[in-house]
């Protein structure tokens, strides 16, 4: 349904409809990062999304690819800061003891 965005009523209950959403996802990601579990699994994901890495390669294409994976951990992020910011911190603590634990620090 296209919205008439001079009608306020219209332009006010796309903001409420778009807040609820992004409310729900919210949550939804707070429960996630609520559990050890799910904190390694979205840990995971920010390291091979390469957020920590440069995406300089030398090759335009491979640095393109590298930064669109980047940009897309870089999102995930903003989403974890913005529902759980506690919980950043309680991963990268988590991923850390994980590394030691493994060998690979």
């Amino acid at each position: 349904m296209d919205r008439d965005v001079g009608d306020a009523a219209q332009v006010a209950e796309a903001k409420t409809v778009e807040q609820l959403c992004e409310e729900r996802e919210r949550e939804e990601l707070r429960q996630v990062l609520g559990t050890r579990a799910g904190r390694a699994v979205l840990w995971r994901m920010l390291e091979r999304c390469g957020i920590y890495r440069t995406s300089f390669t030398g090759d335009p294409l491979g640095m393109a690819f590298r930064e669109g994976e980047r940009n897309i951990g870089l999102a995930c992020l903003n989403l974890c800061l913005t529902a759980d910011p506690r919980a950043y911190t309680i991963m990268r603590d988590e991923a850390t003891i994980r590394n030691k634990d493994d060998g690979r620090q």
